[in-house]
């Protein structure tokens, strides 16, 4: 096994510091310390020291790079690559929700299209790292027994319903990209290239690395298999999903809990503060049209609701934090200070809670 982490900085590409199996390895500002670029190159080490030690035999990676989240750090040979890419204006660009804002600053309007162009341009150094990855399995002849996986921890908003930022129910946040690429059957002759409309989660994930590796998938899981619908794209994995997240709003110091459920044509979502929405995606896939509370609606929202109540985690009970401490450490040289919360969490009711405390946000 072989891990390489970072344990500080890095965020924006460089200046960070690294756990390579328990050893911290530094990184500075020099081009060649590109955050993206060195975890390719570690990548390509560990695929070569497996296969060195025991050829063909099986391994798997799993690949984290930071790009391309904010704030878009692009590989310095990448730089003004999409600088002429256009400025995306979908039709619920800077589209309030109701009791909502527009987005008057064209100086911050300019910032969330640069941040774009910055994060397309970030994801150049990670094709590279699976443009040399692919040709290194293809020159050791294992390409064919591979299998890649490809897809994202969240979306995000870019002005979309003049929101810039990824915690909210709305389909740019809580669609991602999911792309399996098997060696195995390309090797049989299956090149065609299929999509699917069946909706998966990252739950998913786990049982189907299982199975694709050739393992029993371990029972009590939550995610599904996806190896039949990789052979057969057209059938059904599920009806529908749960959502659930908190919008943390650092300067107001407020937390909401957004509660939802999405099906292949309706959407329905609560928040503890303001609500209801009510879209059919199909109809309307820009969520301009909340139907929420609208009578010739209400049978679906009243099956919504429903169907969300029995999603719904069976424990509602939070967790009961108790014997909470609170150490200040001593000034830095910059003035700064770090805060350590210690506390004794426990929970209470079924037992295993799902419900997840919001962050705490200090000034």
């Amino acid at each position: 096994d072989e891990y390489f982490a970072v344990i500080s900085g890095g965020s924006n590409g460089y200046n960070y510091k690294v756990d390579h199996n328990s050893v911290t390895e530094t990184y500075g500002s020099a081009p060649t310390d590109y955050a993206t670029d060195v975890l390719g190159q570690k990548v390509a080490a560990f695929v070569n020291a497996s296969q060195t030690t025991s050829p063909n035999s099986p391994f798997f990676a799993y690949v984290a790079p930071f790009a391309p989240h904010f704030p878009y750090t692009p590989g310095p040979q990448d730089v003004g690559a999409y600088s002429d890419i256009p400025a995306s204006r979908p039709p619920n660009f800077n589209i309030p929700e109701a009791g909502g804002y527009p987005i008057d600053d064209p100086a911050y309007i300019e910032s969330i299209d640069e941040g774009r162009q910055r994060a397309l341009e970030s994801l150049l150094a990670i094709d590279r790292m699976v443009v040399n990855l692919r040709a290194d399995l293809q020159a050791r002849g294992i390409l064919d027994n591979t299998v890649f996986v490809f897809m994202s921890d969240n979306g995000i908003l870019r002005g979309e319903h003049a929101i810039n930022d990824k915690r909210v129910f709305y389909e740019e946040v809580i669609r991602l990209p999911l792309i399996v690429w098997d060696g195995r059957q390309q090797t049989a002759g299956n090149t065609a290239v299929s999509t699917s409309d069946a909706i998966v989660l990252t739950a998913d994930l786990a049982p189907t690395l299982a199975s694709l590796g050739g393992v029993n998938v371990p029972s009590g899981l939550d995610g599904k298999n996806l190896v039949p619908l990789l052979n057969t794209p057209g059938q059904t994995v599920r009806q529908d999903f749960l959502i659930h997240h908190w919008i943390v709003d650092g300067s107001a110091m407020t937390s909401v809990e957004e509660l939802g459920v999405r099906n292949d044509t309706w959407k329905y979502v609560t928040r503890s503060e303001g609500g209801p929405f009510l879209f059919n995606i199909v109809n309307d896939p820009y969520e301009l049209n909340n139907l929420a509370n609208n009578a010739a609606y209400a049978s679906v929202q009243s099956a919504m609701a429903l169907r969300l109540s029995q999603l719904r985690p069976a424990d509602q009970t939070a967790p009961v934090a108790t014997n909470i401490s609170l150490l200040a450490s001593p000034p830095a040289v910059d003035g700064s200070r770090s805060l350590r919360i210690q506390a004794t969490v426990t929970d209470v009711g079924l037992g295993n809670s799902q419900i997840r405390t919001p962050e705490l946000i200090f000034n």
